[in-house]
Parts: C-alpha cells; sequence; structure tokens
C-alpha cells in the first residue's frame, strides 16, 4: 500500500504539535501472560483500523501541515521487566525526555511493563494525532487483535469536521460571536505583519530545554469496586454526576492545601470528547476529537460540599445544553495556522533554551519581542488558566476479557501543564475507577505545586467525597 495524504491538520492539532509536554498517555493493567510475539504483530496490523497511529506530518511550500499514512512505519514497543506496581509511571517519564519526530513518525509509541502474570501496556502518543478516549479505544483494539489475530478492521479514517461546522455556523452568529470573530481577524493580521516561522531544530531546541527544566510525575488515587460504587450512589442520590463531584472535590481540596482557603472563586474547564456530541455520532474513531467548557464558579463555604456540587453541576450542564464545548476549538479554527503553531510552545518556552543552543539567538529574539502578538497571546493563554484541570474519559464500557488475558484496570496521564498546577486523569473501566493527579517538578527553581501538596489534596479530596482514604 501506497503512502497517502490522510488530512490538514487543524489548528487544535497543530497548537500541541511543536508543544514539549503535549503528551498523552492511557495504561492498560492486564492479568495474565501477555503474548509479546502476538502483540507485536498486533501493532504491526491496528493502522489498519486506525491509520494516524502510522503516520507523519509533512509541510508544503504553503506552511499547510498534512497528515500522512505511511506503511513503512512501524509502531515501536518498548518490553520492560516489571519490578513494581507504579513502574509505569516511572516508563511514562522516561518517554517524556524523548521528543517525536514529527516529519518521520510515528507520533506513537508503545511500553510493554512486563511479568508472565501481570504487565502494564502503556500507549504514549502526541497529542495532535489523539485524545485519552482515542488511546483508550486503541488499546482495547489491540488487546482484541492480539488475543485473536483473524479479526478483520474497517479503516476508520480521521475526521476533520470541526472547520466544516465552523463555516456552517458563520451565517448565524450572535453579537457577541461577531465581535470575536473581529477580534481574531485582527489579530491574524498584526501576526501576519510579523510572523516567525519554525522548523524542526527549533522545536528540539525547546523540547531540550523543557526536558533539563521539568520532569513529570503523577500522584494516583485508586478506588476500589466498592468505593467507586459508593461514589456513584453518593453522586446519584445528590443528582449530579461522578465527573461534577469530583471537579468540585479536587478545586476546593486545592484551594484548602495550596491557597490555605483564601479563594472560593473556581475557574472551571472541563475537556469533553466531542465524538458523541455531533450528529451522527463518530464512534471510536482514533485522531484527537476534544472541546471544552469554561466557566466560573464560586464555592459557597455557607453550604454543604454537596449543595455546592448540585450548583455546579447544573452551570456544568447549562453549558452543555448550550454546545459551549465547541466554542473553543471553533474560535481557534479561525486564526492563522501559523500563529496557532506557536501559542503553547514556541511562545512559552523559548525563554526558557539556553545560551549554548544553536537558535538561541533566534528563540531569544522572538521570546523578547513584546510587541509580537504571539507573545502578548500566550501570555493571555496563561493568565486564563484554571488551577485544577479534570479530564475524565468516563466509564468504558469495556470487554473484561481477551483470550487469556483480563483487562483488569486503566490509568489515564492527560497533557500535563506546566501553567496548570495539577491536571486531573480519570477513567473507570471494569468497576475500577482509577485518578492520576499529574504534574511536573521543575528543576532549579521553586515548583508551582509540591508533591507533598498533591498527596494533601488527595486526601482532602476523598474526605470531601465521604470515601475512607486508605
Amino acid at each position: 500500500m501506497p503512502e497517502r495524504k490522510i488530512r490538514k491538520l487543524i489548528n487544535n492539532e497543530r497548537k500541541f504539535l511543536w508543544s514539549p509536554g503535549a503528551n498523552v498517555s492511557v495504561v492498560a493493567r492486564v492479568k495474565g501472560n501477555v503474548p509479546i510475539d502476538s502483540l507485536k504483530t498486533a501493532l504491526s496490523r491496528i493502522p489498519e483500523k486506525h491509520p494516524l497511529t502510522s503516520s507523519r506530518v509533512d509541510m508544503d511550500e504553503n506552511r499547510v501541515l498534512w497528515f500522512v499514512h505511511d506503511p513503512k512505519i512501524e509502531l515501536p514497543l518498548r518490553v520492560a521487566r516489571r519490578e513494581s506496581e507504579t513502574q509505569w509511571i516511572d516508563e511514562i517519564r522516561h518517554e517524556f525526555t524523548i521528543p517525536f519526530n514529527p516529519f518521520e513518525g510515528p507520533l506513537i509509541r508503545f511500553v510493554l511493563v512486563y511479568s508472565s502474570t501481570t504487565s502494564e501496556l502503556v500507549a504514549f502518543a502526541q497529542h495532535a494525532i489523539c485524545d485519552g478516549t482515542a488511546l483508550a479505544f486503541l488499546l482495547r483494539d489491540i488487546l482484541n487483535l492480539t488475543a485473536n489475530s483473524d479479526i478483520v478492521f474497517d479503516s476508520l479514517e480521521p475526521s476533520i469536521f470541526l472547520p466544516d461546522l465552523l463555516s456552517e455556523r458563520q451565517g448565524r452568529l450572535g453579537l457577541g460571536q461577531r465581535a470575536k470573530s473581529f477580534f481574531i481577524r485582527r489579530i491574524n493580521r498584526k501576526w501576519q505583519q510579523n510572523p516567525f516561522y519554525f522548523d524542526l531544530e527549533d522545536f528540539m531546541t525547546i523540547q531540550h530545554a523543557f526536558t533539563q527544566k521539568y520532569q513529570y510525575d503523577t500522584v494516583l488515587m485508586e478506588f476500589s469496586s466498592e468505593q467507586t460504587h459508593t461514589l456513584t450512589e453518593i453522586c446519584r442520590a445528590n443528582g449530579v454526576t461522578v465527573n461534577s463531584a469530583l471537579t468540585a472535590a479536587f478545586n476546593v481540596a486545592f484551594n484548602d492545601v495550596v491557597e490555605e482557603g483564601k479563594n472560593n472563586s473556581m475557574r472551571v474547564v472541563l475537556p469533553y470528547d466531542l465524538r458523541k456530541r455531533v450528529n451522527p455520532p463518530l464512534g471510536d474513531v482514533f485522531c484527537l476529537l476534544v472541546g471544552s467548557v469554561d466557566l466560573s464558579f464560586k464555592y459557597n463555604p455557607k453550604s454543604s460540599f454537596w449543595q455546592n456540587v448540585a450548583d455546579l453541576h447544573r452551570s456544568i450542564k447549562a453549558k452543555i445544553e448550550k454546545r459551549d464545548m465547541f466554542k473553543s476549538a471553533m474560535d481557534l479554527e479561525a486564526l492563522d495556522p501559523t500563529l496557532a503553531d506557536v501559542i503553547v510552545s514556541f511562545a512559552l518556552f523559548a525563554k526558557e533554551v539556553s545560551q549554548e543552543a544553536s537558535r538561541y539567538e533566534k528563540l531569544n529574539s522572538f521570546a523578547a519581542d513584546q510587541n509580537n502578538i504571539a507573545i502578548n497571546l500566550a501570555g493571555k493563554f496563561q493568565d486564563a488558566l484554571p488551577k485544577v484541570l479534570n479530564s475524565n474519559l468516563g466509564r468504558l464500557d469495556f470487554p473484561r476479557k481477551y483470550g487469556q488475558m483480563i483487562l483488569e484496570k486503566m490509568y489515564f496521564t492527560p497533557p500535563g501543564g506546566t501553567s496548570v498546577p495539577v491536571v486531573i486523569g480519570a477513567v473507570g473501566v471494569n468497576d475500577n475507577l482509577t485518578i492520576t493527579l499529574n504534574y511536573f517538578q521543575v528543576q532549579g527553581s521553586t515548583p508551582v505545586i509540591t508533591r507533598s501538596q498533591l498527596e494533601k489534596i488527595r486526601e482532602r479530596a476523598f474526605a470531601y467525597l465521604e470515601l475512607n482514604y486508605s
């Protein structure tokens, strides 16, 4: 099969492609012996269904970026001997130090933390090609194919519906959205008057600076089946979702521990999978399909925790009913694509590059140009970020058995944010809910948050949720 262009990258993908910390992982813990040769065969076939897994990026003469499916690209599998229950965290930390080369591919790789009785299969990917839901679907498909090599897949082409949705709605924009469109056009003109263009060596330079300063880590929360059931019942009794309860619990716990109870006003940003929210639904296609709702919420200490959760839940529900999860993605698609390339990458990390770096002069000149609209937007972007970002894949209805293998639980580690103190990843499978509190340790300067603080946040969150921490 020859290589072929899949489609253009949209801005929501381009903004992550050059960002050093924009990597996402999902981990499947498997009981039973994982047949390594069968797993390798499954990885060789999985692009039949999910072509982005064996893709690279091409740039044309107009700096348009294209996903290109290349059948010569093999999906890497590294096998590590399993020596502890949490070794998979060490493996993810190691993967963060190895940059993806988008122009060679692939933009995903795998680690099997192996023992003959229990293993973790880690899927580690660049966020431009997928989100957490896509990785969970992918691991399910890999386990199915490992157990049964006779499965025949239909190819699921990654959608590009967002620009189409944007063009459909342009004719019926409200006054506020038309005003926003005016300002975006003005931003584009300013950028086009003084653009900065970057290449692979520039990216590798900021990637090196990033890994010298930041080290990935996570604090785990694991719920037993009984705790998961109890939490579900408490939420049902209070008329709220588990996601709303978790969002409130972690935000309030952060306020208690880090801000010493001084700030009851919260900025809540919740990512949402868009596959089920378009008509017709897009199924389990492998690509990046995430929108978000964004709201301000003031916690009332005179009311009970669950009353506050109910208030937050109503606010979130109202946003969803207005389909606000599409707005931020649509606004981003209106930006000049080369500006989208730099806002959460070069504009944030160029200043971290050392004087010894080969591209120091270019990157330092860009970072020091306070008149450049990209630097201005990056600052506003950082100021608008929440203290806690909760990304919840929900309860996944996956099979438990795959041949002789049993899927016990999954872990989700969303892209960490150096400007967001804690990024939460939650996923439930087979009545086991797991939560990761993801952050970056900072080398040589004051950390945004410490492991000790995160462990206290974990304990406080359990208490708010009326669960015993053990």
